[in-house]
């Protein structure tokens, strides 16, 4: 079974592709996150867990050629973290790869995709987190992987000291933790990775945060942050379309294969009436992060709330 779900016969040739393509080192991370996602998608878990205990899932064999490879990269990062050539970092990956496949002892489609990982592994500590402190390398507060994978994936850059990590630990209340416990792209220390949903919208802005170790104790210790969780606002948000001929589908149970959203017009005047309240309540209780329901964003509310925003400031 771990065989037979492994080997994807695009995916050797894929990577390579796509890390030629690569203009630095997001690119890369996108490429190697979207080339395990092709064979993993929503099975994060189980791609960990494999990784975790490779040896034994995958023999010594293999074990050693992924161990092998990845203590090249290693250096080759290394190499890179200190005199920034790129172009140099690309082809050492790449020869790296090309010289495993040329290997007529073993299958490449047997481990492409832990070699992929450990890409990311290392190409995760590469990224300074100091870098991350100035305003330059936010220009748009998009994703950062600008040239490849850019409507498969996004590579974000990942807080380096969760400040509600401890709050969750310490099984405090009000608060409700996350529905998936592992997920592949939230594993790394300064970068995070997820996979695109056929949105319509462009890809989300995140506002990078990165409170001082001062800060974040004080919050931790005097518990002052307010968090204003606006509820969900009722029926009729959103319906949902077959992508395959554009009809509605009345019953979720009936939706198959790709699907589609639309806001529902009729009750957006009213949804946005209750919002921008509600926003207006929170901001009069001096909320420090104000958390909107899923999928009520439309065009029209994301409008009104903004102008609230702006006549707020």
């Amino acid at each position: 079974m771990l065989k037979e779900s492994l080997s994807v016969q695009s995916s050797f040739q894929s990577i390579m592709q796509l890390l030629k393509d690569s203009a630095d080192v997001y690119d890369i991370a996108a490429a190697c996150y979207y080339t395990i996602m092709q064979s993993y998608h929503n099975r994060d878990y189980e791609f960990i867990t494999i990784i975790d205990t490779l040896p034994r899932k995958v023999g010594k064999q293999v074990n050693t050629i992924v161990e092998t490879f990845r203590k090249e990269i290693s250096g080759y990062v290394s190499s890179f973290m200190e005199d920034h050539n790129f172009q140099l970092l690309i082809y050492n990956i790449t020869n790296c790869l090309g010289c495993l496949n040329d290997d007529p002892k073993s299958n490449i489609n047997d481990y492409i995709l832990f070699c992929a990982f450990y890409i990311i592994q290392l190409i995760d500590m590469a990224v300074d987190s100091k870098q991350k402190l100035n305003a330059f390398a936010f220009p748009d507060h998009g994703p950062l992987n600008k040239n490849v994978c850019k409507d498969k994936c996004y590579v974000y850059y990942n807080e380096h000291e969760s400040f509600l990590q401890g709050i969750y630990n310490q099984g405090k209340t009000g608060f409700r933790r996350p529905l998936v416990s592992v997920r592949l792209g939230s594993i790394f220390q300064n970068i995070m990775l997820f996979e695109c949903i056929d949105f319509i919208a462009a890809p989300p802005k995140i506002v990078p945060i990165f409170p001082t170790r001062e800060c974040i104790k004080y919050l931790k210790e005097e518990q002052c942050l307010k968090i204003a969780s606006i509820p969900f606002i009722g029926f009729q948000t959103i319906e949902f379309w077959q992508a395959k001929d554009n009809t509605l589908c009345e019953n979720l149970k009936d939706l198959k294969g790709e699907f589609y959203i639309k806001y529902n017009q009729e009750s957006e005047k009213d949804n946005i009436t209750r919002v921008t309240e509600l926003l207006q309540s929170a901001v009069a209780n001096k909320a420090n992060i104000i958390v909107f329901p899923e999928y009520i964003m439309s065009p029209n509310m994301l409008d009104a709330i903004s102008e609230q925003l702006s006549d707020i400031q």
